[in-house]
């Protein structure tokens, strides 16, 4: 609640104050989406702008968001969601995330301590190095080919 509410609210707040309209681009989650009912199956995930976000866990990620958006709207600053994959290997101890043993089981070996993977052998994961998604997202976006061309939905590669 701390780091993915409290201090998004702080930081949304502080640009406010600030009156300067900044970007602000905030670090989501694909885990917004949870993986109930129908959906228990990532393989049949399709996200799609009308896709319920109904989280198992991190629910913060999903009220960071609307924060956001909402502060978008009412002109205090410009804001830019990204969710990303799982990041591993994550520098440091474990932490809370529930996607944290991913890291884990790549760090602990190699420091020479026992991993424990909570997950059946089948579990299908997308992953990113700690370098991908901030490399995915340096370039500034790029502008349609001809004037009322569609520009692109993301500021950052794929």
């Amino acid at each position: 609640m701390r780091a993915n509410l409290r201090a998004t609210e702080s930081l949304l707040a502080s640009c406010r104050a600030a009156g300067t309209n900044p970007v602000v681009v905030f670090a989501s989650s694909l885990a917004v989406f949870g993986a109930s009912g129908e959906h228990r199956s990532r393989r049949s995930w399709t996200i799609t702008p009308r896709r319920i976000r109904s989280p198992a866990t991190g629910a913060q990620k999903v009220i960071g968001e609307q924060l956001l958006a909402d502060y978008t709207r009412k002109g205090f600053l410009r804001g830019r969601a990204i969710r990303l994959m799982t990041v591993s290997v994550r520098p440091g101890r474990p932490n809370a995330a529930a996607s944290g043993f991913l890291s884990g089981i790549i760090r602990e070996p190699l420091a020479g301590e026992r991993a424990i993977c909570p997950v059946g052998a089948g579990t299908e994961v997308a992953l990113a190095s700690p370098a991908g998604p901030s490399a995915g997202c340096s370039a500034p976006p790029r502008r349609p080919a001809r004037p009322g061309a569609a520009g692109p939905r993301s500021t950052c590669r794929r």
